[in-house]
């Protein structure tokens, strides 16, 4: 299983996909740009943390973290 994450302004999107990167799940959060980076990034690890156990997943099932950040 992989974890993509997409910055974007409006919103932090984390999905979830199987070996041949079909698209098993997603969740998202408002990015609220203008607050400190460790809040966005917290959500972030919230969001991946969500996904993972709604899948009953472990760090080690999980092959690859890529991540779309704006600029």
């Amino acid at each position: 299983m992989r974890i993509g994450v997409d910055i974007g302004g409006t919103n932090l999107v984390a999905g979830l996909t199987d070996a041949q990167f079909r698209i098993v799940d997603k969740v998202s959060t408002p990015t609220l740009g203008k607050r400190a980076e460790k809040e966005i990034v917290d959500d972030i690890l919230r969001l991946m943390k969500t996904l993972m156990e709604k899948h009953h997943l472990t760090e080690k099932d999980i092959e690859s973290i890529g991540l779309g950040v704006p600029g």
